[in-house]
Parts: C-alpha cells; structure tokens; sequence
C-alpha cells in the first residue's frame, strides 16, 4: 500500500490559486448573479462561489462557506470542486486532513481528465514512492496528461532518480 507524503498547505495553496485565478476569477460585479444561479443548482457557479469565499474574492474570506459551495458543486458533477476538496482535505486548509479522502476527491476529478487532477496524483505517487512497481502507475498517469503545459507542474527530476534507483 502505498503512503501518500502530503503537499504543504502553502504549496496546496499555490496549485489552487493558479487553477482557480488563470480560469475561473469572477468581477466583483458578478457575484451576486452566481450566487443566484449557484442556489438554483449551476455547478459551475456553485465552484465560482466556494472559489470566492475561499480566497475572500469579493467578499470576506469564509472557508466554510467555501467548502459548503465546492461540496454542493461536487454534488451537481464539478471536477474543478472536485479537485479543489481533494486539496482542501490534503492540505488541512478548510477542511480536517485526511489524505485518503483527497485521493478520493482528486481522483474523481482526475478520471474525467481534469489535468491538475492527473498531475497531483502523479506527483502524490512520486512523492510517496515506495517501490519500483510505481513506475508504470505513474507513468500511465503522465500519459493522461494531454495539454503539455501542465507537466510543468511534474516533479521530473524526483521521478528520474527513482527510474535510475530502479534500473539498478
């Protein structure tokens, strides 16, 4: 069985931040519309708002408010709330630590090819190496990778001295 070393909370910070503000950011002005539309059941606006309360975009930061709203988005079909639970529950932040819970969360995002999903869980394993046998899981995982700018986020150089520990 394979024992997960977890991210830092400011690393998991850093991952959430760059997928939650290069894609999903809302204009204040906007808000108060998917808010509107997260009560009536729009996953995507559901993740837009636990994303705001999350990082007090808006309004003030309530990481409970946050978690609420990724839940009911996970709920409603959200990879991208998915995703950012998994965090939640690897890094503590919002939610108690429980790595097996954010593999859980991580993964289901990750079957639907939520890239950042698929580069967590690899990176999860690299870190977490515990034998050889790992090598094809991980690279099976890089090999769903399919937009290239992602794996920029890959910790290649742990993973290249565990393939030459491993040839040995």
């Amino acid at each position: 069985m394979t024992t997960l070393r977890v991210f830092s909370p400011t690393t998991i910070g850093a991952l959430l931040f760059l997928v939650s503000f290069s894609c999903y950011a809302l204009e204040c002005d906007q808000l108060e519309e998917a808010r509107e539309e997260a009560i009536h059941g729009d996953a995507n606006a559901q993740y837009l708002v636990g994303n705001a309360y999350y990082f007090g975009q808006c309004t003030i930061q309530d990481l409970d408010a946050a978690m609420y709203w990724f839940f009911r988005a996970s709920e409603n079909g959200s990879d991208d709330a998915n995703y950012s639970i998994g965090l939640a529950f690897n890094s503590g932040v919002g939610l108690m630590r429980n790595a097996k819970v954010a593999t859980l969360f991580v993964s289901r995002a990750a079957r639907n090819q939520h890239q950042m999903a698929i580069v967590t869980l690899a990176n999860w394993r690299i870190l977490g190496f515990e034998n050889c046998d790992d090598i094809p899981k991980i690279s099976k995982l890089l090999s769903d990778i399919s937009d290239q700018e992602y794996l920029d986020y890959v910790e290649y150089d742990r993973l290249k001295d565990l393939q030459l520990a491993c040839a040995e």
